[in-house]
């Protein structure tokens, strides 16, 4: 494909050959994995990443960032992907942000709905069953947090969440550990886990430096 090409391209223009080479022994065991496995073997590999230099980590983190934008978008994946190293490598070598960690949620309650109405979207079948999970989630809000209904696709998006994960994480931890917890209660709620549902729980508690909740 047309991107493969191109993130090749990027790899041997910013790699030295002779360092791609490890790459190459493994590409087929990791190609082989399955896709659920992808974001845990990367949570699996962060301590590693953690001991690379400042120079060794930036160039890292450039390659990746153009590896991902190669077709000019996007994926889930490749943003939880962002999320992961952002929260969990990046702050070994920088301080990825300065924010107070001592705000309560009722005060971020329009980014707690851009959230949860992502994660009751992105496996409904339709949009009773997003209005199913998003009533589910808010079982796990505090009465005094009132987030609305459930928001329309176009308004809990990527683009939105990022910000939205920006503002949660100055909540006090109990805070942030209910939205993980609305956000899994939504995952599960026609009971059954998508990869993408997976994928984006696993990135979003990253995000607000929570841990992972079952759902297995």
């Amino acid at each position: 494909p047309a991107v493969r090409k191109i993130q090749q391209a990027t790899l041997l223009r910013c790699v030295a050959r002779d360092d791609l080479l490890p790459l190459s022994d493994v590409q087929k065991e990791l190609l082989a994995l399955p896709p659920s496995s992808r974001l845990a073997l990367l949570d699996l590999a962060t301590p590693t990443l953690r001991e690379m230099t400042r120079e060794q980590f930036d160039a890292f983190e450039l390659v990746v960032n153009e590896l991902i934008e190669a077709d000019g978008k996007i994926s889930l994946y490749e943003w939880a992907v962002q999320q992961l190293l952002s929260r969990r490598v990046a702050s070994a070598f920088h301080k990825v942000d300065d924010y107070r960690r001592d705000l309560p949620l009722v005060g971020f309650a329009a980014e707690a709905r851009i959230v949860l109405s992502l994660f009751a979207r992105i496996g409904a079948d339709d949009e009773a069953a997003a209005a199913d999970a998003y009533v589910k989630a808010l079982v796990h809000m505090p009465k005094m947090v009132t987030l609305g209904s459930l928001l329309p696709s176009k308004e809990c998006s990527l683009t939105k969440i990022t910000p939205a994960l920006k503002g949660l994480r100055t909540v006090r931890e109990p805070g942030r550990i209910n939205i993980v917890q609305a956000a899994a209660e939504a995952v599960l709620a026609d009971g059954k886990v998508t990869l993408e549902e997976a994928e984006l729980l696993r990135a979003v508690a990253a995000g607000l430096d929570c841990p992972m909740p079952p759902i297995f």
